[in-house]
């Protein structure tokens, strides 16, 4: 006997007893003939109707889908849980067997392709660039940036590239840092 079968078993026996007793205690009290005197013995009588009303509904065979284990878990039957097992456990092999080909079967280890660092150039215009453009050069800072911005709106427009030199904090070395990173001034 499978353990669903004894389960249910169980559970019908135990109905049984419960329909027993309860019988049991209706027919003493409809023999005796006695009529409930208190309180007390009313609501004894009305909870033994109640559990006979109650045994009366219990069936011996459960609905269906309740107490009955048919194996399925997830919403898959038993044959659609050994199929899905089956792939997961194939699609594990063949992964780690790729990953040991990959590796020459553990005796190389894995290298990953890296390639070089470049840096990024860009030129400004010195005329169009806005304080945070001029910010990301190296050497020039927030303050040096916008005193270059301010200077380009006092003084108009920068006719070269030496003409930053104007600037206070900026000087012929600072120039000649930043040249690279600068278009020159078209006329």
């Amino acid at each position: 006997m499978s353990d669903s079968q004894r389960i249910i078993s169980d559970r019908n026996s135990a109905a049984g007893a419960v329909q027993a007793e309860v019988a049991e205690s209706t027919s003493e009290a409809a023999s005796a003939d006695v009529q409930p005197s208190t309180p007390s013995d009313l609501a004894e009588s009305v909870a033994r109707s109640e559990l006979d009303s109650t045994a009366s509904n219990v069936s011996s065979n459960p609905p269906d889908g309740v107490g009955q284990d048919d194996g399925s878990y997830f919403g898959l039957r038993r044959g659609d849980q050994i199929f899905a097992g089956v792939l997961m456990a194939a699609a594990l092999v063949l992964g780690l067997v790729h990953w040991f080909r990959v590796s020459n079967w553990g005796r190389e280890p894995i290298e990953i392709i890296r390639h070089e660092s470049f840096q990024v150039e860009y030129r400004l215009d010195i005329n169009q660039a806005s304080w945070v453009e001029f910010a990301q050069l190296n050497g020039i800072g927030p303050t040096l940036a916008q005193r270059i911005i301010d200077s380009r709106e006092q003084d108009g427009p920068f006719a070269s590239i030496d003409d930053l030199q104007r600037v206070n904090g900026i000087g012929p070395k600072k120039v000649a840092s930043m040249r690279p990173n600068l278009k020159p001034v078209e006329p």
